[in-house]
């Protein structure tokens, strides 16, 4: 049996040069927001602890389940706004195959919690000097990014 990957599909050749084609859920660049930035080190700070807080929660996420509370975290962001994390189930993002479809942040660990919730939305909403409104002390935009069942949000308000 032959594998053969592209960026969209993982192909399947059997024996006979039949393809089976098994579709692959990829995750999708993070939505960046529009409120106040964030500053990077408190958004770090915040995203452990709320992460550490639904592990020892022992927080599963389903279809049936609600989501949890969001972390608020008052004037955190620019101009005295407040920062926001929050998880939410979400079916869509759930891989294909069907190998899973609740959100255990458990079973998930701190390190990809984190990833989820802060690394991948501030690799991609983020600011640097070469942005107008550039102020080192606010770079981090803020954003949504979809992953293994959830929906991961942090964003200033």
């Amino acid at each position: 049996m032959k594998l053969l990957f592209t960026l969209e599909a993982l192909f399947v050749m059997d024996v006979a040069g039949d393809a089976l084609l098994r579709r692959q859920w990829q995750p999708q660049p993070p939505s960046c927001a529009t409120g106040p930035r964030l500053n990077a080190q408190a958004a770090q700070d915040a995203a452990t602890q709320y992460c550490q807080n639904l592990i020892d929660n022992k927080v599963v996420l389903s279809d049936s389940t609600q989501n949890p509370a969001p972390g608020i975290q008052q004037g955190k962001a620019e101009n005295g706004g407040s920062m926001a994390l929050v998880v939410m189930f979400d079916q869509s993002s759930c891989p294909t195959d069907q190998n899973t479809s609740t959100l255990d942040f458990s079973a998930m660990g701190l390190d990809t919690c984190f990833e989820n919730l802060y690394t991948n939305i501030q690799l991609v909403c983020s600011q640097d000097s070469t942005w107008g409104s550039y102020d080192p002390d606010w770079t981090i935009l803020g954003g949504t990014f979809g992953n293994s069942c959830g929906l991961f949000s942090l964003y200033g308000q």
